[in-house]
């Protein structure tokens, strides 16, 4: 048995942009690492922050979903990512 989602759209990784995956289960934990070009990224909407306090140009933040579905994971403030990986944990 593994800890992931087994939804074949995760772990989704790229060299741009925003990161989506669909989850098959409910209450699945997002998590997503991001490296920025701006300052000071804040989470995107629905996401919280992993760590306290905010890397220049890195951010780990996750969400915890309630059901399953597609979700995007955006910065709130610090983009755009050139490269992010998200994942899904049941």
């Amino acid at each position: 048995m593994t800890p992931f989602d087994p939804n074949a759209s995760g772990p989704n990784v790229a060299a741009s942009g925003d990161q989506t995956i669909t989850t098959s289960n409910a209450n699945d934990f997002l998590v997503v690492g991001e490296v920025t070009t701006g300052s000071g990224p804040t989470a995107g909407s629905g996401f919280a922050k992993a760590i306290p306090f905010t890397f220049n140009n890195f951010m780990v933040q996750y969400q915890i979903v309630s059901a399953a579905g597609s979700y995007t994971a955006t910065l709130g403030s610090g983009g755009p990512v050139p490269g992010a990986i998200l994942d899904a944990i049941k």
